[in-house]
């Protein structure tokens, strides 16, 4: 005999399941003699047999740390807090290039203008490096949300795209998709 709840096998003289406490003697159904069937797993058909892919909230190092392991990897999900730490860290790597590029610059007696141009031009060497693991966790951060990377491309619209793509990146991931399993 079996446990018609979860399928584990049970004795003929129980009355409740020993692993999940359902009754097993009932009155108005016969005892089932079969395990019940589970059904099919679709993330197992679709290749997401662990949950690898599974996004999860991490913290501002570990997004980066993961960011840059994972340079070019646009399969699977991405939370928000690894997104927008993600993002983050863009905008304080490419500011903080022209700051201390430009102080530096400022101690060693370059002219201010020239300065600021160094500056700028090493915080858009930075941005260009990151061009590739941005675009790979901006993808990420759609397939989270169930939308195709190629969404992106809504922010050519003006005013309305770029309001757009943050409203989505905002969005909790919410439950499992082709993309991969949910993650916390």
């Amino acid at each position: 005999m079996f446990c018609s709840n979860c399928g584990t096998p049970a004795q003929n003289e129980q009355s409740f399941c020993a692993s999940c406490g359902f009754r097993l003697s009932s009155q108005l159904a016969p005892p089932v003699t079969q395990p019940v069937s589970k059904g099919v797993n679709l993330l197992e058909l679709n290749g997401f047999t662990d949950s690898s892919n599974a996004p999860k909230a991490m913290k501002f190092i570990e997004s980066i740390k993961y960011h840059f392991k994972n340079y070019a990897k646009f399969k699977g999900r991405a939370s928000r807090s690894e997104f927008w730490y993600w993002f983050l860290f863009c905008i304080l790597a490419s500011y903080g290039s022209i700051f201390v590029v430009s102080f530096v610059a400022a101690i060693l007696g370059v002219e201010p203008s020239a300065a600021a141009d160094l500056g700028g031009a090493v915080s858009v060497l930075i941005a260009f490096s990151l061009i590739i693991p941005n675009a790979a966790g901006i993808a990420r951060r759609f397939h989270d949300i169930d939308k195709s990377g190629w969404n992106f491309f809504f922010v050519l619209i003006p005013l309305v795209g770029p309001v757009l793509l943050i409203v989505w990146w905002c969005q909790d991931g919410g439950r499992d998709n082709k993309y991969g399993p949910a993650g916390d």
